[in-house]
């Protein structure tokens, strides 16, 4: 498949969605907007799923990360080795499954 053709197959967000949703949020009992950056995630799923009742049932966690050469132009000698671990130890705390009781 060409990227023409993937590109026609994406469909505008439904606006109808994200209104409702956006009211659905702004009807509970909260200071308006409180939940900032998270509401507006959930305003952009409910266009792109076109439903205001948004359910995540299959999630996953991407985690990336760079070093952007700050390591290798020796700027950071001293904190190299654990720049270096860090994400891969937030990798794995992240995708461990908590065992049920």
């Amino acid at each position: 498949m060409i990227l023409e053709e993937t590109l026609e197959k994406i469909k505008k967000p439904s606006q109808e969605a994200m209104e409702r949703c956006r009211q659905h949020w702004d009807s509970i009992a909260k200071p308006l907007h409180s939940l900032g950056k998270l509401e507006d995630a959930l305003v952009r799923i409910a266009g792109m799923t076109g439903n205001e009742r948004i359910h995540l049932d299959k999630k996953a966690l991407v985690v990336m990360c760079a070093d952007n050469g700050v390591v290798e132009e020796l700027s950071l000698i001293h904190i190299s080795e654990p720049t270096r671990r860090t994400p891969i130890s937030y990798a794995v705390f992240c995708l461990k499954k908590k065992k049920k009781k």
